[in-house]
Order: C-alpha cells, then sequence, then structure tokens
C-alpha cells in the first residue's frame, strides 16, 4: 500500500506591528477556506524585533513585532515618519539577516511548503527572501515545492538598498526575475501603501496577477474575495 503524501504547506508572514497568534486569527476564514479546498497546513513564524521595550511584560499575543525596522534606536516610528521615508527612491531596511535567519530556522522542519501567503511588510520580506532564493543565499530550500505567492498589501518601493540581498537592483531593475507566480492583493482605500507602492512589487516578479479591492489595508476574506484567490490558486494547487 503507497503511503500517503504529505500535505502541502504554506508559510504566512504576518505585517508590521501585528504577531503571528493575531494574525493566524485575522485570516482563519481564509486560512479554512484554503485548508478545505485544497488540503493544506498553515505555518505562522514570528518576526524577530519587538518594537518596544514596554511590551515585554505583555501577553504574547499582545506583543507587536516587525520583520524590518528603519531607526536602531526607535522600531516604532510614527506613521508620518514612516511615510516620509517611503517618498525615498531607495531605502535601508534594518535587520533583514536577522529575520532570514530566523526563517531558516523555522523552516528547517518543513519541505513541502507549496506557496506564501504574506501580508503587509511580510509580502516585502516575502520578496527578499525569494531574491535570495534564487541567489542561493538561502540556507533552506525555499523553492523546492514552491507554486505560488499571494502577497497582500506590499511594499515594493522605496527599494530596498540592503548590501545583504544579493544583487536586489537587477530584480528592482527587471534584468532578473523571481519566476514564481504571484497574486499583488491591495485595497483601493489603503492608507498606508499607495498602489504606486504596492504595484512596484511587479518589477521582480515574471509572472504576476493584480487585484484590487474596495476596502482598505486588510486581507479581504468576503464569500467573493474568497472567490478570486481560488482562482488565482486553482491553476497550482489543484490536483
Amino acid at each position: 500500500m503507497q503511503a500517503s503524501s504529505p500535505r502541502k504547506q504554506v508559510l504566512c508572514l504576518h505585517g508590521f506591528n501585528q504577531n503571528s497568534l493575531s494574525f493566524s486569527k485575522r485570516i482563519k476564514v481564509l486560512t479554512k477556506f484554503l485548508s478545505d479546498t485544497y488540503s493544506l497546513d498553515f505555518l505562522f513564524p514570528n518576526a524577530p524585533f519587538l518594537l518596544s521595550p514596554s511590551q515585554e511584560a505583555f501577553p504574547e499575543e499582545e506583543k507587536l513585532y516587525g520583520w524590518l525596522y528603519f531607526d536602531e534606536n526607535d522600531k516604532l516610528l510614527t506613521f508620518d515618519k514612516i511615510k516620509t521615508l517611503f517618498t525615498q527612491e531607495t531605502l535601508e531596511y534594518k535587520g533583514f539577516p536577522i529575520s532570514q535567519a530566523s526563517i531558516e530556522a523555522f523552516l528547517a522542519p518543513y519541505d513541502n511548503i507549496v506557496a506564501i501567503l504574506a501580508f503587509s511588510q511580510g509580502a516585502l520580506l516575502a520578496t527578499l527572501l525569494l531574491i535570495q532564493a534564487y541567489e542561493k543565499k538561502l540556507k533552506v530550500n525555499l523553492l523546492k515545492s514552491l507554486k505560488c505567492c499571494i502577497l497582500i498589501s506590499g511594499l515594493g518601493k522605496p527599494m530596498p538598498n540592503n548590501n545583504e540581498i544579493e544583487n536586489i537592483s537587477l530584480y528592482y531593475e527587471g534584468r532578473k526575475s523571481i519566476e514564481i507566480p504571484v497574486l499583488l492583493v491591495r485595497g483601493k482605500k489603503d492608507e498606508f501603501i499607495t498602489k504606486d507602492q504596492n504595484e512596484a512589487l511587479c518589477k521582480y516578479f515574471k509572472n504576476y496577477e493584480l487585484w484590487e479591492h474596495e476596502g482598505k489595508h486588510f486581507v479581504p476574506s468576503k464569500k467573493e474575495d474568497l472567490l478570486i484567490y481560488k482562482n488565482f490558486l486553482d491553476k497550482y494547487l489543484k490536483e
């Protein structure tokens, strides 16, 4: 009797100022639908950077984390300060090597990652990790089983100028491409990420689809939204 194949896994990356526990609850409707449809397990790593020392005593679910930050002395900048930084052409995102190492350690036991589902800063991190994977600078084989990605409310501009990310300018300029198919999602009323900043993520990918929903900066999961995810994922995950 042939052994059953291992269940497929989805790497889920939360946004800035969130944590893995709260994110998993916020998208529970979506993950249940996708799990039932495609027999998926969802993996939720936590970002490594606590955004404020004052949160040390908080319950874990209330602590707020980031994958990347901008200021060594103040990881939780005001929204107005961050918006000012985002007007630059390039920007150094601090903390990437530590976040990469934390993802490598988290993924070590898993070898059947078929998709990435990432929100906001998590979507930017996913893009950077994919570049590292294509450049063979990732210690785990993220591309082994990967079929597609869904990146929601992601930021592609300003371009990261981090030296730790191999050949990133070549991807931003379109001279090299991430070949994994991606669905790029944004809200028409997104108060944090502009349409131009979101669509700059297209530069990194060879095969992308764009979907603009009617809401703000969140993961859409109404019935009609679930069908859009399904229409995309059917092309890559349906057996």
